[in-house]
This record gives C-alpha cells, structure tokens and sequence, in this order.
C-alpha cells in the first residue's frame, strides 16, 4: 500500500479504541511524515490530523494499529 497526502491536508481516522490518547496518535502519524496537529479527544471514535506533508510509502500492511493493544 502507499500513501501519498497533500501537503496540508487534514486526514480523518475511525474506529479509534476507548484507550487511545493524542500521543498515540502524534506517535503513529509521525512514522509517516511532518504533522503540524492532531485534533482528539480521549475516549472519541475518529480524530483528525493535519500534516505538514505525508509522503511515505508504506508496504505490506493496509491496517496500522494505534495505542496499547
């Protein structure tokens, strides 16, 4: 799978878990790219995130899972 994201672009992400926290999030949108926020609430099922730029490419796995599992 690759991903490519606009510069600046906000990106939705469901089907958040209960434990989830805004640094899981930061943590995981970071592994592929600058973000300059993530907009979440603890407890939230989605989140947004703008990203400075998202342009990694990332193989082999279509699911990414965020927080303590």
């Amino acid at each position: 799978v690759e991903l490519t994201v606009l510069e600046n672009a906000v990106l939705l992400v469901e089907g958040l878990g209960a434990d989830v926290t805004r640094e899981d999030l930061t943590a995981a949108f970071g592994e592929f790219g600058e973000i300059k926020f993530v907009e979440y609430s603890r407890g939230e099922p989605a989140a947004f995130s703008r990203a400075a730029s998202f342009a990694r490419a990332r193989e082999g796995k279509e699911d990414h899972e965020i927080g303590s599992q």
